[in-house]
């Protein structure tokens, strides 16, 4: 069975069994991406895979639709029930049934079939949050003018703080499971605007700097892949000041950059610069070629509040032990920026 997805003739997207979870993980190796489309120099039979198409030529029996693969531009044949007049398609977790001469694609029990048409001047200031943690990122979008539409975290609790925030539908789930992504295009079937808060620990000081032998450091590649199977006009990005220059998170960005033609911009935000606290984080954003390039900027140097006396005006009682250790001597009150709580 194939999960076809039904909705509003705008980037439609369907219900799915919420029972489905499966991994892009394994066949998403920016290695050999090429990463967002099959392996054609060796297909193997019963393989599975994942990939956004354009079609050819429309088979109304559903038997043997002529398409193309977005990513490499190599012909394929698809057996299996689409809608036509669409622009693309995201075939997810389908079968090779045959390998040569032309490839032949299936829709197995376990696929997803989204389809998408074009997009328009509203859902681009629409935004997707994965990976959210506390929905700053999204709050500070909400402040710029792109409203949330849909959260997707792997944290029920923080799940159901987000949703009492904003009041919008919030997906469970792990965005590296194709069947995650299909529930998040139940709830916002457009192309809109994705944003993630990558994760921290395999490239932070305080964390055990793996880089990407850490698992959690799938969170960026299946974020970028989220993005492509979504046809999302722009992926917005943070994460540590050191992920900046990690050679595997250069390296991913780079291979779907060059095989989506996707512009990249990115910059190392400095909190000190406008606030008396020590907190770097690293700002990058993804746009599509029809958007072209956002040239990204560095905070500005102020003046106002450089030190911690600036901020705080006045200092809370200092009756009660916990009191105590919170305030701060006159020699606190001059320093200049440090770490803090922020």
């Amino acid at each position: 069975m194939v999960f076809l997805s039904s909705g509003p003739n705008f980037l439609p997207a369907g219900r799915t069994d919420p029972a489905k979870r499966l991994r892009i993980w394994p066949y998403f190796r920016f290695a050999a991406m090429d990463g967002l489309t099959p392996n054609w120099s060796s297909p193997v039979k019963g393989q599975s895979t994942s990939l956004v198409a354009s079609m050819v030529t429309f088979d109304r029996e559903h038997r043997n639709h002529l398409m193309s693969a977005t990513v490499g531009k190599q012909l394929f044949t698809f057996h299996g029930r689409l809608p036509s007049d669409m622009l693309t398609y995201s075939l997810l977790n389908v079968e090779v049934w045959d390998p040569m001469p032309r490839p032949v694609l299936f829709g197995g029990t376990d696929s997803h079939i989204l389809y998408h048409g074009c997009c328009d001047w509203d859902s681009l200031h629409e935004n997707i949050e994965v990976c959210f943690g506390l929905g700053g990122l999204g709050l500070g979008g909400l402040s710029s003018g792109f409203l949330p539409k849909v959260a997707c975290d792997v944290n029920p609790l923080m799940l159901e703080l987000y949703g009492a925030a904003f009041g919008i539908p919030c997906v469970c789930g792990d965005i590296c499971d194709v069947g995650t992504i299909a529930k998040i295009w139940d709830a916002c079937p457009r192309s809109t605007c994705l944003s993630a808060g990558i994760a921290c620990q395999p490239y932070s000081a305080l964390g055990d700097g793996r880089s990407s032998q850490d698992p959690r450091s799938s969170s960026l590649p299946g974020t970028l892949a989220a993005a492509h199977y979504l046809r999302s006009v722009a992926v917005i990005m943070e994460c540590v000041q050191p992920a900046q220059t990690d050679p595997c998170v250069v390296q991913q960005l780079n291979t779907f950059c060059k095989a989506t033609g996707f512009y990249k911009s990115e910059v190392l935000l400095q909190l000190s610069n406008a606030w008396p606290c020590s907190r770097n984080r690293w700002w990058c954003v993804l746009t599509a070629p029809s958007l072209g390039p956002i040239n990204l900027k560095a905070l500005p140097m102020f003046q106002d509040v450089t030190k911690i006396k600036f901020a705080m005006l006045f200092q809370p009682s200092r009756r009660g032990r916990r009191n105590k250790k919170m305030c701060f001597d006159s020699k606190h009150m001059k320093l200049k920026p440090f770490r803090w709580m922020i």
